[in-house]
Order: structure tokens, then C-alpha cells, then sequence
């Protein structure tokens, strides 16, 4: 299945839920026209993929800028085809729970280790 299929099946079916997930909005109508009428183009997924990625990194940045103290966590593994792994962990306290989230998870394709990247 191509990229513009998998992102019309998922047009498709997060209209069918929009009506579970906006049920109490005022403009429930408006919204799952909106979501109706988003072009799908290459270039617009590409955009949408780019504004997520800064959302998501803006967010971390003021999760990590907020809390009182953080702890990383690198771990390097290798996969079944001997590809080097790293994996970023980071563990912070938000509201008096400590939270663990994976920042990063890297494949290094053809290198048995990290120190030979």
C-alpha cells in the first residue's frame, strides 16, 4: 500500500471515531468538515509530519525546562542483523510522578558498535 493509501485509510477512519472523540464540542461539525476538506498531497502530509515533529520537541523542551531535576539514560544494544542501537531515556518528576520517556532510538545501519559511527 502506498504512503497516500495508508493516510486515506486513516482519513477514513478518524472520521469514523471523530464523532466518539468531539461528541461534546460545539463545533463537532466543524471540526470533521475540516478534517474532511485537508488535502492529502505529498507536500501537505509532509508539512503536517514537520509541524508535529517541532510540536513534539517544543513540548519536551519545556517538560525538561520545568522539571526540578532529569536523569538520561543511554543504552546501546545491537538488533538481530548486528545494526548498532542507541536509545535516549529520559526520566523527570511532573506533578509527584516520575516519568520515564524515550527520546531518541537511533539504528546505525552497518556498524557493529557506536565508538565506530
Amino acid at each position: 500500500m502506498s504512503l497516500l493509501g495508508i493516510v486515506n485509510l486513516l482519513k477514513e477512519a478518524w472520521l469514523a471515531c471523530a464523532p466518539l472523540l468531539f461528541y461534546d464540542f460545539d463545533n463537532k461539525d466543524k471540526i470533521m468538515q475540516r478534517i474532511k476538506d485537508t488535502p492529502l498531497s505529498r507536500n501537505t502530509i509532509k508539512e503536517r509530519i514537520l509541524k508535529l515533529a517541532g510540536n513534539v520537541t517544543d513540548q519536551q523542551k519545556i517538560d525538561i525546562n520545568s522539571a526540578p531535576f532529569i536523569s538520561l539514560c543511554l543504552d546501546e544494544s545491537t538488533d538481530v542483523t548486528k545494526s548498532a542501537r542507541l536509545a535516549v531515556l529520559r526520566r523527570k518528576r511532573h506533578k509527584g510522578r516520575i516519568n520515564c520517556d524515550n527520546i531518541v532510538a537511533n539504528i546505525f545501519k552497518g556498524h557493529r558498535y557506536l565508538y565506530g559511527c
